[in-house]
């Protein structure tokens, strides 16, 4: 045996050798040109790699030259009696010697004692009978036959060591296929059906290897037989009839145990006893079951199955020489089967990870709950199921949220049930028993007593038969200590098998579609009461005025959550024909914002209702607002506050900003410009400095107020008031809707999502009605309320 690097194949052995891996080890063998004995000879002591190899060579050497001594001395010997007798006694000795040749050492020596008897007539023939020399010739005789039987034990065990050769040659070349297994698939179920077809058919008429479930059950996975028609048979009563782990099966015998059995003969009443009905019974008669061999498959400390092979009719009985062959194939072939399936097993926890992995990006993607849980479902099939359904329990009562199918026309047939046959909130088992609190239900098959036991009635029964359910899982949605909802996994169609760790799977992401489905559920109600208090921060609906149009936009910036904003719009009156138009926006989002914002309007109604000016108004919002300021975070608003006086002919707008952008003043002329004066921020300084500002309104001019919003709506600039002006201009004369749509255009104010900041917009156009044709109500109003529609 030589050592080397690492084979790479039939070239790199010396000339009239071949290199052969054998546990990891490098042989030399005779290559094919060689006589088969010799490389057989030699392949078994090299193989066999121990001293018994070397033995069997030796003895063979010496056998041979035994034969060759013996063969001389007995010609020499009968060529020195035909001297002596004048007889040639040699010719006697031949039949002897050729009967050592094949005969059996019993047999040689009755060629011997004839040959010995035929020797005596030619002593009366030669009157010498008797005689000494009569007698030295029959020594002669007697001696060349003893030596013929001698040579023929020596080629009896020659055969027989011959024999024991070949058979050893097998049973190395054996176990090293099982040993290449090692190194040829990590597949199981391809590793399986190799190691089934291993001792088929030299060593057995029939192998089949028995694999423990998770569960402890004993499932048959491979057979392989003489002929298919066994196989198949086998093969269908292990799934018909599967063994008990209990029985007095050998293969039960042998798992519970972890030892090794040898059925040496197996009787009508052996198989009677260990059948597992009569069909198997039947089965093992009809093909004539008579030896067997049990081994356990196993490798590092666990129990994985059972290795069984099976002689037939005719065949020999299993010896232990045998028995030991197979207790070492199943040996080496546990740890192939082992390695596979650690191997399965890592892959199965890549998938499994890939696959939660991927759920956790499709839960994320939205924060709508019925988007969520439809995207969620959808991925769940076919991955990991053929149905999947989720259920919640409202007002008690089970309602379905979603059910997919990888079949979309299954799906009727769902609805169909749900409707006809309601599940009970009070079911002992499935969603309703998981909704109340119970744990989570793993079906690994689903038998039919267990579809009678859930059926109402007959044409229930059928339907569920329709469904084809082989296997199910029933898991809890929950977070933050809530059930929220009952996950439903069904296998069907494809006929896998759900277990423990498609259980762990599902589990885990039933918890992290749970968490995905509160996030949605805090998020819907978080929206929901924003939008309340958004809503209670803005008008409910614009006044309807004699001699003004108005239009307004609003949008919340929701793509960076749904917190209430700070940008409000507010139309109020502040005496007879007068009225406040005001558009701001609050530092900060959220409840402070909210709060704010309701401080900034009702205080500006305030100072409205002493009829104050735009820019006393804001003076006094401003000591409000240092006066209001607790926390150490700074708050502040801009605002754009705008007297319309419409007693004065033509209509008057008193206007003072304080930070805000310009308002822009849009004649029906076609002109466009920004008016007034920027000036500070309010909530900040004592003294800040605001300038007030007066235009006259003709027929067909309107005010267009908006916020920071609108000029930062366009994420790669920001739009200056004189940016809006000239596009604006496009809108002159026209309807406050139509000038307000406009400026959504301009400023590309559409997909909310994308918006930086809310945006506010309050178009006001003047219709130039005429003071005397003003309806009282208009008059009527009194100061700081707000005008409504009628």
């Amino acid at each position: 045996m030589h050592a080397g690097p690492a084979l790479r194949g039939v070239d790199d052995a010396p000339d009239g050798w071949v290199r052969r891996r054998h546990m990891g080890a490098l042989l030399l063998i005779p290559r094919a040109s060689a006589p088969k004995q010799v490389r057989a000879t030699f392949f078994c002591a090299r193989a066999l790699g121990c001293a018994d190899g070397r033995r069997m060579i030796a003895r063979r050497s010496e056998q041979r030259r035994w034969l060759g001594a013996a063969l001389a001395a007995t010609l020499l010997t009968g060529i020195l009696a035909a001297v002596v007798s004048g007889f040639p006694i040699g010719l006697l000795i031949v039949g002897p010697l050729i009967a050592a040749v094949r005969l059996s050492a019993r047999q040689i020596a009755a060629v011997g004692a004839l040959t010995l008897v035929l020797w005596l007539p030619f002593g009366l023939a030669s009157h010498s009978f008797l005689s000494a020399r009569h007698f030295a010739a029959l020594a002669v005789v007697a001696s060349g036959g003893a030596l013929a039987v001698l040579l023929g034990a020596m080629r009896a065990r020659a055969d027989a060591e011959r024999t024991r050769l070949s058979l050893s040659v097998e049973r190395e070349q054996l176990l090293l296929d099982a040993g290449s297994l090692l190194d040829t698939t990590l597949d199981p179920s391809e590793s399986l059906r190799r190691l089934a077809r291993l001792p088929v058919p030299e060593h057995a008429q029939l192998c089949v290897i028995d694999l423990v479930d998770e569960e402890g059950r004993i499932r048959g996975a491979a057979v392989v037989a003489h002929d298919s028609g066994t196989a198949e048979g086998l093969a269908r009563l292990r799934v018909e009839q599967p063994l008990d782990p209990e029985g007095p099966h050998p293969v039960a015998r042998v798992l519970r145990t972890g030892r090794a059995e040898l059925l040496g003969d197996m009787d009508r009443a052996t198989l009677a006893s260990f059948s597992s009905g009569d069909e198997h019974l039947a089965f093992m008669l009809d093909h004539g079951y008579r030896s067997a061999i049990v081994a356990p498959l196993r490798a590092r400390g666990e129990m994985l199955g059972a290795l069984s092979v099976l002689r037939m009719r005719d065949a020999p009985r299993y010896s232990e020489s045998d028995f030991t062959l197979i207790e070492e194939l199943a040996a080496r072939a546990a740890l192939a089967v082992s390695n596979a399936r650690l191997y399965d097993d890592a892959v199965r926890r890549r998938r499994a990870s890939d696959f939660l992995a991927q759920a956790s990006v499709v839960l994320d993607s939205s924060l709508d709950v019925e988007e969520t849980m439809r995207g969620f479902a959808q991925l769940v099939v076919p991955n990991l199921a053929d149905w999947c359904a989720i259920d919640t329990l409202e007002g008690g009562e089970i309602r379905n949220v979603v059910t997919t199918h990888r079949d979309p026309g299954k799906l009727e047939l769902a609805d169909e049930l749900r409707r006809r046959w309601p599940p009970s909130p009070d079911a002992p088992t499935g969603p309703a028993a998981v909704l109340r609190g119970g744990p989570s239900e793993l079906y690994r098959e689903i038998p039919e007593d267990l579809l009678q036991a859930s059926a109402a009635d007959e044409e229930h029964l059928a339907a569920l038969r329709a469904l084809q359910m082989q296997s199910a899982i029933v898991v809890p949605l929950g977070a933050r200590g809530r059930r929220l909802a009952a996950l439903t996994l069904v296998v069907a169609e494809s006929e896998r098998r759900l277990g423990h760790e498609e259980l762990h799977v599902a589990e885990e992401l039933a918890r992290r579609a749970g968490m995905a489905l509160d996030n949605a559920r805090l998020y819907r109600e978080r929206s929901q009461l924003a939008s309340t208090l958004q809503s209670s921060l803005l008008p409910p609906q614009l006044p309807r005025i004699e001699g003004l149009e108005l239009a307004a936009r609003y949008h919340a910036a929701t793509g960076e959550g749904n917190e209430v904003g700070g940008d409000f719009y507010d139309v109020f009156s502040t005496a007879p024909a007068r009225w406040l138009v005001v558009v701001g926006d609050v530092c900060g989002k959220g409840a402070p914002a909210a709060a704010l914002t309701a401080m900034v309007r009702y205080t500006l109604r305030a100072a409205a209702a002493e009829r104050v000016g735009p820019r006393e108004a804001l003076l006094r919002l401003n000591a409000a607002m240092l006066r209001w300021r607790r926390e150490p975070e700074l708050r502040f608003a801009t605002l754009v506050c705008i007297e319309i006086d419409l007693s004065s002919t033509p209509p008057r707008a008193t206007l003072s900003l304080a930070g805000h952008p310009a308002p822009l003043l849009l004649r029906a002329a076609g002109s466009c410009e920004p008016l007034g004066e920027a000036g500070t921020i309010i909530g900040v300084f004592d003294d800040p400095r605001l300038e007030q500002c007066m235009v006259e309104l003709s027929p067909g001019d309107s005010l267009v107020l908006y916020t920071d919003g609108v000029t930062e709506a366009d994420r790669a600039r920001v739009r200056q008031p004189e940016g809006l002006s000239a596009p604006l201009t496009a809108s002159a004369g026209a309807g406050a809707e139509a000038i307000a749509d406009h400026l959504q255009q301009i400023a590309g104010v559409g997909d909310e999502a994308n918006l930086r900041d809310d945006v506010a917009i309050l178009v006001v156009r003047a219709t130039g009605l005429p003071r005397a044709e003003r309806p009282a109500s208009l008059r009527a109003v009194r100061p700081g309320e707000t005008a409504r529609a009628r």
